[in-house]
């Protein structure tokens, strides 16, 4: 019988909301720590505000590392700093991460953008435990879809969360039925670890380049976003704006 009394939640945004709704629900009768932004969106306040209004247990990473107790799992949901050994050796069971890429082939930052860029046909997500590697721990579960022409990388983003929220659910329902799947190592010479640095390389582009429409209207649905419907890219040391226009693109 697994020892699931002290559950820590790590995550701020909707999909992170979403999943501590799912996971409260379910372990309700355990104690859910939760560290997260209180100012992460300011018009809506996502798990902060919920883990408040539900009396859950808001506590910081710091308080976590002084804590003398032993905490059951950790659930980290699109959370964006780096947990240290003090802290992943508090858990008895581990930390699950949900990663927005295919591990091991795609490792770090904004794997979304990278996968259009790339040429890539598929694209997934996966949930992995976290070690003192940069997502490098053992594979729980994955799951791989297409790439379609019309896709972009906000589009990639958003599958990845409706799939990635499918691999936390099952992933709650074997603990709930105290079942722990340890999972498998990665081989990770099969990938790479994307850094935002290679983000902005990938936004510079010569005098010639800017002649190839199938590279630009590759960037553009790579760094596309309906919200900011254009990006800069850099030419040596000037900018360019290109605005994406949805009925030219086709996106």
């Amino acid at each position: 019988m697994l020892n699931l009394e002290n559950i820590v939640f790590f995550g701020s945004n909707n999909l992170a909301k979403k999943c501590l709704i799912n996971l409260h629900k379910n372990f309700h009768k355990s104690k859910i720590y939760v560290v997260t932004k209180k100012n992460y969106n300011k018009d809506n306040p996502n798990v902060f505000k919920y883990a408040s209004k539900n009396k859950l247990n808001i506590i910081t990473l710091g308080q976590i590392c002084r804590s003398k107790k032993e905490f059951s799992v950790g659930f980290s949901i699109r959370y964006h700093k780096i947990l240290n050994k003090k802290i992943i050796d508090k858990f008895k069971y581990g930390i699950v991460n949900l990663h927005g890429g295919p591990l091991p082939h795609y490792r770090g930052n904004a794997n979304h953008v990278f996968a259009i860029l790339n040429n890539e046909k598929k694209f997934g997500v996966t949930l992995h435990y976290i070690n003192e590697g940069i997502d490098s721990g053992n594979i729980i579960s994955k799951k791989m879809f297409k790439i379609n022409k019309r896709d972009t990388g906000y589009t990639l983003f958003n599958k990845v969360n409706i799939y990635g929220y499918e691999l936390v659910n099952k992933f709650i329902k074997n603990l709930k039925k105290n079942k722990l799947i340890k999972g498998f190592p990665q081989n990770l010479s099969l990938g790479k670890n994307y850094k935002i640095n290679d983000l902005k390389k990938m936004q510079n582009v010569n005098s010639k380049e800017i002649l190839n429409k199938k590279l630009i209207y590759k960037k553009l649905r790579a760094f596309y976003h309906p919200y900011k419907n254009s990006i800069f890219l850099k030419i040596k040391n000037k900018k360019i704006h290109l605005k994406l226009q949805k009925n030219q693109y086709g996106l």
